[in-house]
């Protein structure tokens, strides 16, 4: 006889059910306990990058200073869309080549103007 004949039929449903709601109930611990390994797996990755840094610098701190600060450069050149190589325009060979005073004149010109402006607003005439 089969369990449709004999009445047994919800039972095996009333199984499977039970069965499913625990399934489910067994994958919401596994993420649960998922999410807290990845967690864990992170704070060992940040407490290594924190060792990791202070050990560079108790091994050589001045050069640990020098290499944090042209990263630090890089990175601010990244953010800020600097054109150019800030270390090569600080050295007086990059202020003597042909553009330079040809920028200076510019330069000059341009601060004359705003200056004969802010005379000719305060005044109230027009010197031209």
């Amino acid at each position: 006889m089969s369990s449709i004949q004999t009445g047994h039929f919800p039972f095996a449903i009333a199984r499977c059910l039970f069965a499913i709601a625990r399934f489910k109930s067994v994958i919401k611990t596994l993420t649960l306990k998922l999410r807290k390994i990845h967690e864990t797996i992170e704070s060992i990755n940040q407490l290594k990058t924190q060792r990791d840094f202070m050990l560079s610098f108790s091994t050589d701190p001045q050069d640990f200073t020098q290499e944090w600060l042209r990263s630090q450069r890089r990175d601010l050149r990244i953010i800020t869309d600097v054109i150019g190589n800030p270390e090569e325009e600080r050295g007086a060979a990059f202020h003597h080549q042909p553009w330079a005073q040809e920028a200076v004149g510019r330069h000059i010109f341009a601060k004359v103007q705003q200056r004969k402006q802010e005379l000719e607003r305060v005044l109230g005439i027009c010197l031209t």
